[in-house]
């Protein structure tokens, strides 16, 4: 693609498997009414280091709407 953005970070292809890293995860509870309300309900994220094993999983900041 020819944007005109600089995009920092490293290619997938070229990640070595075996190098740690975080990646993160966010979980909300979907709900029928939300197509009626402004806000969804708390979103939980999780951090995950390494494999994707139960033990790498972290709960970590609940996001929540402020009135």
């Amino acid at each position: 693609m020819d944007w005109p953005q600089q995009f920092n970070g490293k290619s997938l292809l070229k990640l070595d498997e075996n190098d740690p890293r975080k990646r993160y995860f966010y979980l909300y509870q979907w709900q029928k009414d939300a197509w009626e309300t402004d806000y969804t309900g708390p979103i939980q994220e999780f951090e995950i280091s390494g494999k994707h094993n139960v033990s790498a999983w972290v709960p970590r900041r609940v996001f929540e709407h402020q009135e």
